[in-house]
């Protein structure tokens, strides 16, 4: 019984990927929006950032304080600790939320707008 499957035939390579400098560029748009946001909008979004990432860290303090591991395997704790914090980064991303300091970042590195908007 032969299945005709085309295992022997090169795979078609698919280029999506944007360059080092399509990038700066595409996130110093978005730079550019978030410096255009209202200032409430801002704070709120800022906040909402900032307790997603309280909760990542409340999560990494409870397994932090684990006395079994501290004493036995205190290696995992570690890796417990760097695989639950950046679900937090993840979910600040994914809820759209954004920490201040990161938003103005990368448009006056381009020089899009000044330091003092």
């Amino acid at each position: 019984m032969s299945m005709a499957y085309p295992y022997n035939q090169p795979l078609e390579v698919v280029h999506n990927a944007y360059t080092a400098q399509q990038t700066t560029e595409i996130a110093s748009r978005m730079g550019a929006a978030k410096a255009r946001m209202r200032v409430d909008k801002i704070l709120t979004s800022s906040f909402m950032a900032g307790a997603i990432l309280a909760f990542a860290c409340a999560a990494v303090s409870i397994v932090n304080v684990a006395p079994w591991y501290q004493e036995n395997a205190p290696g995992v704790i570690k890796l417990f600790a760097a695989l639950i914090f950046p679900f937090g980064l993840v979910a600040i991303i994914l809820t759209g939320a954004d920490l201040a300091t990161g938003s103005f970042m990368v448009r006056p590195l381009c020089r899009h707008i000044s330091l003092y908007c």
